[in-house]
């Protein structure tokens, strides 16, 4: 009976070890995870966004429009949405998240992602 209790303790004790071991690999691997999947997040709500703004734009286009008033003798100018207007709209989103992701971003690379989201703001 000792023998068959010994057994079951050395067998639960590696089953311990294990899993600590585990869940050390994956408290490594999970912000990782975290941050990749938040960029992803981020880029395809930009990127979204940016392309609904730019069709949105290009459908409702007035044809002609005046200008203030001190382009006014001008007369009247004629919009164009185009490919380049696209892609600065999409490159301002682009940077757009990049400024407000670095200060995250660095934060992350200098600490572990749980250290720096259990310590306590004061």
């Amino acid at each position: 009976m000792r023998s068959s209790l010994s057994v079951r303790l050395v067998y639960a004790a590696e089953a311990q070890t294990k899993f600590e071991q585990a869940r050390s690999a994956w408290n490594k691997v999970a912000p990782t995870i975290s941050a990749r999947e938040g960029i992803v997040f981020g880029l395809t709500t930009v990127g979204t966004a940016a392309v609904l703004g730019s069709v949105v734009a290009i459908v409702f286009v007035p044809k002609h429009f005046g200008m203030p008033s001190l382009m006014a003798e001008l007369g009247t100018i004629e919009p164009k949405f185009d490919a380049l207007v696209m892609t600065v709209l999409a490159s301002m989103g682009m940077a757009i998240l990049a400024l407000g992701m670095a200060p995250t971003a660095l934060q992350l690379a200098r600490r572990s992602i749980v250290a720096t989201l259990s310590e306590e703001r004061g």
